[in-house]
């Protein structure tokens, strides 16, 4: 009888958890705006969003029809892959396709390889930075850090000095100090070989 019961509350329990699983997935889904624009530093994109005015599902437009509704920044961004763009729209508020009504969502991960381009206010610019001149022991090297925009003419290129190599560092020999050699005899003093 107590076999049965507790059966009986494992399979409520469990039922509970499902309910609370999907309405944690329900709550997850972000509330836009219409005629609005967002911004999330994650790469995993929403499955579903809903309207902030009725809470309806959203439809998500169309690469096509996205493109129209990007500015040239944010379309340079796209094809970059530094940012991608999504629109969503509901047609319950705005039946009619060719009401505005849309939301831009903008997923731009933590990005090394491009930075905010301060003209575009988008993530366009890519920095490389080259060695001119290679540092070895005896001098100093050179490298040229390059700042280019792929949406506007902004451009910017420095010669930066590369330290020299540190002799101790490059020829592999440490001075690591001594060991105790555990249980097994004396350890060695760390000098140099």
């Amino acid at each position: 009888m107590i076999g049965v019961a507790l059966i009986g509350s494992a399979i409520a329990l469990s039922a509970s958890r499902t309910r609370l699983i999907a309405i944690a997935k329900a709550l997850s889904h972000p509330l836009l705006e219409p005629n609005g624009r967002s911004r999330v530093n994650k790469i995993e994109k929403d499955e579903a969003a809903k309207w902030a005015q009725c809470r309806q599902p959203m439809d998500k437009l169309d690469s096509l029809s996205l493109i129209s509704y990007l500015s040239k920044p944010e379309q340079a961004a796209q094809t970059l892959g530094s940012v991608s763009f999504e629109g969503w729209q509901c047609r319950k508020c705005y039946p009619n396709p060719t009401e505005r009504g849309v939301h831009i969502r903008a997923y731009a991960p933590k990005s090394r390889k491009f930075t905010m381009c301060s003209t575009c206010k988008e993530l366009t610019v890519e920095r490389t930075s080259p060695i001119l001149q290679q540092a070895t022991i005896a001098n100093k090297g050179q490298k040229i850090v390059t700042e280019k925009c792929y949406c506007c003419d902004y451009y910017k290129a420095n010669v930066t000095t590369i330290p020299a190599i540190d002799s101790d560092y490059s020829s592999g020999f440490y001075d690591g100090g001594g060991s105790s050699g555990g249980d097994c005899g004396g350890g060695g003093d760390g000098g140099s070989w």
